[in-house]
């Protein structure tokens, strides 16, 4: 399996085969792309997981059943406007926006989906986007920068994978997109991902093979522990690259698992690195724990609590924050404080339910790369959560956002 991550003027990832996008400014935004398209020649197998909060964008809510039935042949995507908190007439905006492509590309309105990021509670100006469609489409081309810088809103840059794997003979390629620096919280991640593939695989295999990788990629990255409306991640498989048909199950479907989960974890990566105000990307893993979801609520209740991000932040190595953190975790296993061992960058900090003041101060938090080991000694399940530290930047991005 190779892989290709991010993009320069010498090194351009172009879409799988079949699929065409762009993106352009419609003036949403005073500057920068802020409407997209990904389009595919012949119709896709679609599959998609959503924001588990209850309050959902309306372009979600008229994209969602036509993922569910799990046929589409296009996307389209707007940013600077969220379309959320607008009640029915934001339902309407968005299948006019959607039916406006449709009609440009000559196919049906319920084929195409389309998807909304940026601030809530404005109107959508639909106008703006129904007049630019002559535009966006006459520019498709194979090249995956311009419809990945129209999703980002406070993104610093833009964030593109490639990847291709041999399976069944065939070379199937896979392309993600993705936005997102705030806002980060699981269930999913506040972001908007979108994966093109050439391969040919079933709906049931396809939603199968996505929750999987989402649930160990896009469901362990935390910012700031806030989920947002809008959160999706799609994937559109064509088949065009005429390998035998994917079930839910197998060599090809592990094979094909592979290469998406990698996707995933690359793009999910990507966000935090890109977190608001971020100077610093913390992997926390927790080990020795009964059951997975112990270990993971344990390192997300450290990944989310603010006094160890800001410590992080303050080369402060304060690691009675991480311990109390681990303490309050609202797990069903009780945590015996005896058994645990933390590690912070290598160096044992905690032992036999006593903090080792001396080896504490010795640790050297000016890197931008922090590691958090947590061993709780009672079994042998554990969990890996990606996170950022909390800045001075990301107070000030996020009075201002509006």
């Amino acid at each position: 399996m190779e892989g290709q991550t991010g993009q320069t003027e010498d090194n351009i990832i172009t879409y799988p085969g079949g699929f065409k996008a762009n993106g352009m400014n419609c003036g949403i935004k005073f500057k920068n792309n802020d409407l997209g398209a990904i389009v595919s020649e012949q119709e896709c197998t679609v599959a998609g997981m959503f924001t588990t909060n209850r309050v959902k964008s309306e372009s979600l809510m008229y994209s969602m059943p036509i993922v569910k039935k799990g046929r589409a042949r296009a996307l389209l995507v707007n940013s600077g406007n969220a379309n959320t908190c607008i009640g029915k007439q934001g339902v309407k905006d968005a299948r006019t926006a959607a039916k406006a492509l449709a009609r440009q590309l000559g196919i049906g309105g319920k084929e195409v989906l389309f998807f909304s990021t940026g601030i809530i509670g404005r109107p959508l100006p639909v106008g703006k986007i129904i007049e630019c469609m002559p535009a966006l489409t006459s520019g498709l081309s194979d090249n995956a920068m311009p419809v990945a810088q129209a999703i980002m809103t406070t993104d610093t840059t833009q964030k593109i994978v490639a990847e291709e794997a041999d399976i069944d003979g065939k070379k199937v390629k896979f392309v993600g997109i993705a936005k997102g620096s705030g806002m980060i919280s699981p269930k999913l991640a506040t972001m908007l991902c979108f994966i093109a593939t050439d391969a040919n695989i079933s709906q049931e295999g396809l939603k199968k093979t996505l929750a999987a990788s989402v649930n160990t990629t896009f469901n362990r990255i935390t910012i700031d522990g806030d989920t947002s409306t809008n959160d999706s991640v799609v994937v559109m498989a064509n088949g065009m690259a005429g390998n035998s048909q994917i079930g839910c199950d197998g060599e090809l479907f592990a094979k094909f698992g592979n290469a998406l989960h990698s996707v995933c974890a690359k793009l999910a990566r990507m966000l935090i690195e890109d977190a608001e105000g971020a100077t610093k990307f913390l992997t926390i893993t927790v080990k020795g724990s009964p059951d997975t979801r112990s270990a993971e609520g344990i390192a997300f209740a450290v990944a989310d609590s603010k006094l160890v991000k800001t410590a992080m932040f303050g080369n402060n190595p304060n690691v009675g924050r991480i311990i109390a953190a681990v303490g309050y975790a609202k797990v069903k296993f009780r945590v015996k404080p005896d058994k645990v061992a933390l590690r912070v960058n290598g160096i044992e900090c905690f032992r036999e339910g006593k903090l080792l003041y001396e080896e504490a101060r010795a640790i050297d938090l000016k890197g931008r790369f922090i590691e958090i080991e947590i061993d709780l000694g009672s079994g042998n399940e554990e969990a890996t959560i990606w996170t950022s530290d909390l800045s001075f930047d990301y107070v000030k991005i996020n009075a201002e956002y509006n």
